[in-house]
């Protein structure tokens, strides 16, 4: 009886951890979806001549915001927050120029600031995925 319950104890450990790690996975995978759409909106906002401006987006470690025009103005209320997962986070965020903004060029939506940055499990941290955002500007997952 011992036996059997401590095999059914191991399992019901194995089967959380392994649950557990699915819900870090897909919250990681949300969270990349939610930025891809995030930078791919901001650079087509930009090339369409949306309100007649540039738009970019800055990147912090629990939001990432859409705004307009070419700086960051962090009380600017056209800009779009958008809150990620708190069980997520942006961090590594290596972008040409230094800083945490992307900004678009007007025809082209090629961007001086390409780079990387990662989005990753807080609870998890090795569970994680790398944006790359090219000179093009467009942004892709690192394989």
């Amino acid at each position: 009886m011992v036996v059997a319950f401590s095999i059914i104890l191991i399992g019901l450990v194995l089967g959380y951890q392994g649950l557990n790690a699915f819900n870090e996975t897909t919250a990681v995978t949300s969270g990349v979806e939610e930025a891809l759409a995030i930078l791919d909106d901001a650079r087509n906002r930009t090339v369409s001549a949306r309100n007649k401006s540039q738009f970019g987006a800055h990147l912090e470690q629990d939001r990432m915001i859409l705004f307009p025009g070419i700086t960051y103005d962090s009380a600017n209320p056209a800009n779009e927050i958008h809150i990620l997962s708190p069980r997520i986070e942006i961090v590594s965020i290596t972008l040409a120029g230094g800083g945490p903004d992307i900004v678009f060029a007007r025809s082209t939506g090629q961007t001086a600031q390409y780079g990387s940055f990662i989005i990753r499990s807080r609870k998890s941290p090795s569970i994680l995925r790398t944006l790359n955002i090219l000179r093009s500007g467009l942004a892709m997952v690192q394989p």
